[in-house]
């Protein structure tokens, strides 16, 4: 007896990103320091010791050439939480 011949549809699901535009003012030259060098702190110590911060310092170190107040005030979350949260 002859089977049927399997149909295999192919779906294609468009994935739709939705960038979050950050139209805040950037910050001055000492928190684009301050920023800069911390966060490459936070990377070395997210590898190092704690990975699930990971997400959040990528973020910061994705805008950390040209941050705004809107990054500034996510890294002082961070630092704050860091800070209170040891391991």
């Amino acid at each position: 007896m002859p089977h049927a011949q399997a149909k295999f549809q192919s779906t294609v699901q468009k994935m739709t990103q939705f960038a979050i535009i950050d139209d805040s003012s950037f910050v001055d030259e000492h928190a684009t320091k301050q920023v800069q060098t911390k966060s490459g702190t936070f990377i070395y110590y997210t590898h190092a010791v704690v990975s699930t911060n990971l997400p959040a310092i990528n973020e910061i170190s994705n805008q950390q050439a040209k941050p705004t107040k809107k990054t500034a005030k996510v890294f002082r979350k961070l630092m704050d939480y860091l800070h209170t949260h040891t391991v």
